[in-house]
C-alpha cells in the first residue's frame, strides 16, 4: 500500500478537543497513533478526494466521522439506527438515524452510497453477516470506491463470517496503519491508493487433523471432547491464503473441505490416512511405559497418542516436500486450532510469507543450557520444561527437511535413554546438536507467529526468560542474537521496556560483544 505511518503522524488533530469540547468523543482515544487507533488513517484518507461525499456507518459517539470530515470541502453522511451521546456538529457532516439493511431505506440512500468516494464501516454487534451482506450488495452494485472495515480481527464472527470469506485479491490488511483490533480495505477496484494485491505462491502450509478421542490411551478430558472442540478454532487456518496440505482421516475430508473458500480449493490438497499408519505410532506403549518409569503428570492433554501426533508433523512435513503438489519452495507447519493463541497471531501471517525465510524458524521462548539438555535425568525431571515452540514454525525445502530428520532422530535416541514426554523438548536437542539449521525468533507461546519478524509483544519474555538465561549460562552467541533483536524492535517503536530493563539489556549485548 502506498499509505505510510510516516504520512499519518503529519494529519493534526491538535485543535480538535477544544472545538468540540461538548460532544462526549474518548479524546485520549482519538488522538492515539496510528497503529492504536483509525483516527488519523481516516482523516488522511479524506485528504485525498476534494468535494466528494464519504459514507460513514456506525456514528456512535461520533469520532470517526469528526476524522472523515477533516478536509471541509468533502461531505461525510453518518449512518446509525440510534443517537446515545451528544455528537459534534460539522458543516460538512450530516447525521442520519437510517437503518440502511432496511430495503427501502438503502433504495433511498442507494445513489449517495454508491456515488462516494469510500465507506467506513463499523457497527454493533461486530457478528460479520451483516457487513458480508452489505459487500455483496456492494459488489453487485459495481461500486468503485472502497470501504475501510474496523474490528476485523479481535472479534472472531467478524473474522469467520466476514473477513475470511471475501477473497484475498479484494482486500488488504491496515491493521498497523489503523485500529489494534483490525482494519482492513476492500477495494473493488485498483487505485493509487490500493494497489493490486500479489499473493504469494511459492510457499506450502501443512496441517492436520486426527480424532484422538479414539485412540486406546485417551484421557478423560480428551474422550470429552468432540470434532467441534478443535474445528471451532480452525476456520483461521483453513481460510489461509496459501497453498496448504490438509492430513486427516477418510470420514472427516468433506467436513474440513467445508471450511475452506471456494476460491481456495484448487490451492487445496487432502491426504487421507490413518493415524496408525505413522511409523512412529508402533512405539505407543513404549512411550507410556517410559512416562511411567519417568512420570508426565502436569498436562492430560498430551498423552502418548497426543505426543506421537505432534512427532507426525515431521513425517508430514517430509511426505510433503517429497511429493511437492504445489512446486513450493518453502514450508511451514501451522496447527489447525491456531487461533486460540490470539487474535494478533492471526494478524501477522501475511508478514510471514513474505519473508521467505530459509532456515528452520520457530518461537524461541526459555533458554536451557546445552549441559542441561545433555543430561536426561535432570531435563526430564518432573517431566521437563519446553524450550521452543512446536504449533508454528518455517522453512525452505533444505532446511524443513533436515530438521525432520534430525528430530526424529532425536525421537528415537531419547525413547532408547528411556523418555518419551513433548517434541518441544526435542527442539532444544536438535538446536544443539545442529544448530547451524536454525533462524529463531523470540516470544511466549501467545507470540508464536506474533513475533516472527519483529518483537511486538511481551518483551519482557525474551528479555527475562531467553537472553538473560542464556546470558546467566555464558551461551554469549544465542544472547547476543536475541539482544540484537529486541534493541532493533525497540528502536523502531515496536514494544517498550522500563529504562532499567533497557540498561540491562544494553549491558548484557556489551559484554557478549566482549566475550562472544
Amino acid at each position: 500500500m502506498l499509505v505510510t505511518k510516516e504520512e499519518l503522524t503529519k494529519v493534526d488533530f491538535s485543535s480538535f478537543k477544544e472545538r468540540y469540547e461538548a460532544t462526549e468523543i474518548n479524546w485520549s482515544e482519538f488522538y492515539n497513533n496510528a497503529g492504536v487507533e483509525h483516527y488519523k488513517l481516516l482523516a488522511y484518507l479524506s485528504t485525498q478526494y476534494a468535494g466528494r461525499d464519504i459514507i460513514d456507518i456506525g456514528t456512535h459517539r461520533g469520532a470517526s466521522s469528526i476524522a472523515l470530515a477533516y478536509k471541509p470541502d468533502n461531505k461525510v453522511y453518518s449512518f446509525d439506527i440510534e443517537h446515545k451521546y451528544v455528537l459534534p456538529k460539522l458543516k460538512n457532516v450530516e447525521y442520519l438515524l437510517e437503518d440502511l439493511w432496511n430495503k427501502d431505506i438503502r433504495a433511498k440512500w442507494e445513489a449517495i452510497v454508491l456515488g462516494s468516494a469510500f465507506i467506513f464501516l463499523d457497527i454493533d454487534p461486530h457478528e460479520g453477516g451483516r457487513e458480508y451482506e452489505f459487500y455483496l450488495w456492494l459488489k453487485q452494485k459495481e461500486y468503485k470506491g472502497f470501504v475501510i472495515c474496523d474490528d476485523i480481527w479481535y472479534f472472531k464472527p467478524m473474522r469467520d463470517n466476514f473477513w475470511y470469506k471475501i477473497p484475498g485479491k479484494e482486500k488488504i490488511d491496515v491493521t498497523e496503519l489503523a485500529h489494534w483490533s483490525g482494519t482492513g480495505i476492500i477495494r473493488f477496484v485498483e487505485s493509487d491508493l490500493w494497489p493490486k494485491r500479489e499473493m504469494k505462491t511459492n510457499w506450502t502450509v501443512v496441517t492436520a487433523y486426527f480424532d484422538l478421542t479414539k485412540m486406546s490411551d485417551a484421557s478423560q478430558q480428551i474422550k470429552e471432547r468432540d470434532l467441534q472442540h478443535y474445528l471451532v478454532n480452525a476456520i483461521a487456518t483453513l481460510s489461509l491464503e496459501q497453498n496448504l496440505v490438509i492430513y486427516c482421516e477418510p470420514e472427516n475430508v468433506d467436513l474440513l473441505r467445508s471450511f475452506r473458500p471456494s476460491w481456495l480449493l484448487d490451492r487445496t490438497s487432502f491426504v487421507t490416512m490413518s493415524f496408525e499408519d505413522f511409523p512412529l505410532t508402533k512405539y505407543r506403549d513404549r512411550v507410556i511405559g517410559n512416562r511411567v518409569r519417568c512420570p508426565y503428570n502436569f498436562d492430560p492433554r498430551n498423552t502418548a497418542s497426543y505426543y506421537l501426533f505432534c512427532m507426525s508433523r515431521y513425517a508430514m512435513l517430509q511426505q510433503t516436500i517429497a511429493k511437492n503438489p504445489f512446486g513450493s519452495t518453502h514450508f511451514a507447519w501451522l496447527n489447525l486450532c491456531i487461533e486460540r493463541m490470539g487474535f494478533t497471531n492471526l494478524i501477522e501471517l501475511d508478514n510471514v510469507f513474505i519473508q521467505d525465510r530459509e532456515r528452520f524458524s520457530t518461537c524461541y521462548i526459555d533458554y536451557r543450557p546445552k549441559s542441561l539438555v545433555e543430561n536426561p535425568p535432570e531435563y526430564f525431571k518432573n517431566g521437563g520444561l519446553c524450550s521452543m515452540c512446536s504449533g508454528f514454525f518455517t522453512g525452505n525445502s533444505y532446511y524443513m527437511n533436515e530438521f525432520c530428520t534430525e528430530i526424529q532422530k532425536a525421537f528415537m535416541d531419547y525413547l532408547e535413554a528411556g523418555y518419551g514426554h513433548a517434541d518441544e523438548q526435542l527442539f532444544s536437542v536438535v538446536y544443539f546438536r545442529r544448530s547451524e539449521l536454525f533462524d529463531v525468533y523470540y516470544g511466549d507461546y501467545l507470540q508464536m507467529i506474533r513475533n516472527y519478524v519483529h518483537i511486538k509483544e511481551a518483551p519482557h519474555a525474551p528479555l527475562n526468560f531467553l537472553i538473560q538465561n542464556s546470558f546467566n549460562c555464558g551461551d554469549y552467541k544465542t544472547c547476543k542474537k536475541g539482544c540484537i533483536t529486541l534493541l532493533e524492535s525497540l528502536n523502531n517503536g515496536y514494544v517498550n521496556i522500563s529504562d532499567a530493563d533497557r540498561k540491562r539489556l544494553m549491558n548484557m549485548y556489551i559484554e557478549c560483544c566482549i566475550k562472544g
